[in-house]
């Protein structure tokens, strides 16, 4: 299905522009939009970052790309670098329960999955047969469409 700002014929969600890869579900409460600040490490300018990828903290106060099985991890919500006046720079993320599209992850999910973060920074489904606990989730398929999927974040 090509992505359109027309409303999804099976009743999920409008896309802003074609490369919109997350977006909090219209009325969504409980969500906490918070800027945070960017590790060190990771160089806004050279990485490849896109909304919907998830950050996780680094220990030091400070957020990095979430590596594989990351908890807490928290996703992108806009793909603007914000500085401060001392040139820190940070990203919007979204913390908190709350309902989501999202057009990052892999594989084949279905309602009622539980979903980790993967390798490549894209959601994947919980792999309990191979080690995964589904207390790693960060959260869980409430309904699949064409080229994404409705979630719940778990935290």
């Amino acid at each position: 299905m090509a992505i359109s700002n027309q409303a999804d014929p099976q009743g999920g969600t409008m896309w802003i522009h074609k490369n919109q890869n997350f977006k909090l579900k219209y009325g969504s409460k409980q969500a906490i939009w918070e800027t945070v600040p960017l590790a060190d490490s990771v160089d806004i300018e050279e990485a490849t970052i896109e909304d919907g990828m998830y950050l996780e903290p680094d220990g030091n106060g400070k957020y990095q790309l979430a590596t594989e099985g990351a908890f807490p991890a928290y996703p992108i919500l806009e793909l603007k670098a914000q500085y401060d006046n001392i040139g820190v720079n940070g990203l919007t993320v979204a913390i908190g329960n709350t309902l989501a599209y999202t057009k990052q992850f892999t594989g084949d999910p279905s309602v009622g999955d539980f979903m980790q973060v993967g390798t490549d920074n894209k959601l994947r489904v919980v792999d309990t047969a191979g080690g995964d606990e589904e207390n790693d989730a960060v959260a869980r398929v409430t309904a699949v469409f064409n080229d994404y999927i409705e979630i719940y974040k778990l935290i």
